[in-house]
């Protein structure tokens, strides 16, 4: 018969054991450790070794269309990896025997710029990037060519690339082709000298070891 009295309870009603703030299990902690570092990069371009890139059919056809003397260009939204693109290609170009230069159009200037400059500047880069020799020279170079239009200067510096680097084929990337889009002047001569550049490949075979990679965004196209 069941108790109802007192402190008298049986097994059935015993009372359960109530741990109270003196009496509660201590927490030990452990020794503090650094927050985990997040190994994935936000924006920006990827070194070529970065272990968090993916490849993508794209590197592959871009590679090909390059390997075969194609005119390729990579045009897509902002932010979607063109320019790691870009890299990866670069590097893997180089390793059997290209020559190769990435021109980034962003630091050749947009605005409060003229034509004049904005060529001058894009031959620096190249002049520069392919090892043609140190600036002063390319000053030089470029004064003695004071009568040439523009775009005659820099097919003279293609040329100049060109016999520079004899035993190699040499590739152009040009980066943020779509900032063309913000320049006060046409340059509907810059695209025509890439396209002369491929249709004279039949009469001057030395245009055969020249290639161009244009790549943009879309955002204003």
């Amino acid at each position: 018969m069941p108790s109802f009295g007192g402190d008298q309870a049986g097994p059935e009603t015993a009372r359960p054991e109530i741990t109270g703030p003196e009496t509660a299990r201590p927490v030990i902690a452990g020794p503090k450790t650094a927050p985990r570092k997040v190994p994935f990069q936000v924006g920006g371009t990827l070194r070529v070794d970065d272990p968090t890139y993916i490849r993508r059919r794209a590197d592959d056809e871009l590679y090909q269309g390059l390997r075969q003397g194609d005119l390729c260009y990579v045009l897509t939204a902002r932010q979607m990896g063109k320019s790691s693109l870009m890299v990866r290609a670069k590097h893997r170009l180089s390793l059997v025997g290209y020559r190769c230069v990435a021109l980034d159009l962003t630091s050749v200037g947009t605005e409060e710029i003229t034509p004049d400059q904005w060529y001058k500047g894009i031959c620096a880069q190249l002049w520069l990037g392919f090892h043609l020799g140190d600036y002063d020279q390319f000053q030089a170079w470029w004064l003695s060519h004071a009568g040439d239009a523009r775009q005659q200067k820099l097919m003279a510096c293609l040329r100049q690339i060109l016999q520079g680097h004899s035993q190699q084929a040499v590739l152009i990337f040009i980066d943020e082709i779509d900032s063309v889009l913000a320049l006060n002047f046409a340059i509907d001569d810059f695209f025509a000298l890439i396209r002369y550049t491929y249709n004279q490949r039949a009469i001057e075979p030395e245009w055969q070891r020249l290639t161009f990679a244009l790549l943009g965004g879309t955002r204003r196209i």
